[in-house]
């Protein structure tokens, strides 16, 4: 299961501070599996919850409109040997409606 919501703040000239973290479950880690089939068994090791933002820019590339972000989250929840962080570098095109 993921789940995301999204927060933005926008600040002048473009600029913006934003948070849209993943929340992820894998159903199949936790406390209820079978160590004898491989299955992690421990506690607590279903849930990745990232707690961060960063900060993005609506601008141009040419003549394209982009919304360009970076954002790095501390993993406040995350299985055993998960990654306790994560960066991501977005690049969204954007395509306005002409009036």
């Amino acid at each position: 299961m993921t789940l995301q919501y999204f927060i933005t703040y926008n600040l002048k000239k473009g600029w913006n501070i934003n948070s849209g973290p993943i929340v992820t479950a894998n159903w199949h880690n936790g406390a209820e599996g079978d160590a004898a089939d491989g299955d992690d068994t421990t506690p607590g090791g279903r849930w990745t919850i990232p707690f961060g933002g960063g900060v993005g820019r609506v601008m141009r590339l040419g003549m394209q409109p982009v919304n360009l972000s970076a954002n790095f989250y501390g993993n406040a929840v995350h299985p055993p040997g998960a990654s306790s962080w994560g960066m991501r570098l977005q690049i969204a095109l954007l395509f306005p409606k002409k009036p």
